[in-house]
């Protein structure tokens, strides 16, 4: 039942090393379509550990969603898509270190 001054306090640390880090590991992330067999081919840096993957029309609707433990290798992966209308559509990918939007344009 008393005041204590200096019970809580706040610290600041500059994190911009960790910071740049996280987003050169994200913008590493190389995202294409295959016209040929009708797939999105993902090339993710070994360092990346990608979760979960969503494919997102421009009206902001989720089309599809996909787990990365359905892929044997998570560091380059083919995702068909042969029942999706074409169209511009945002790939948007879950890692540890964060989330990263790429823009596919699907042709079939």
């Amino acid at each position: 039942a008393s005041t204590y001054d200096d019970r809580f306090y706040i610290t600041f640390k500059d994190n911009q090393e960790t910071l740049d880090l996280i987003e050169e590991q994200l913008n590493d992330i190389k995202v294409n379509y295959l016209l040929g067999s009708q797939e999105i081919y993902v090339n993710v840096p070994t360092t990346t550990n990608v979760k979960q993957i969503y494919l997102i029309n421009v009206a902001g609707q989720v089309i599809k969603s996909w787990n990365t433990l359905n892929f044997p290798n998570t560091s380059n992966f083919k995702i068909p898509v042969k029942n999706i209308s074409e169209g511009t559509y945002i790939l948007k990918l879950q890692s540890d270190s964060g989330t990263i939007n790429k823009k596919v344009v699907i042709n079939q």
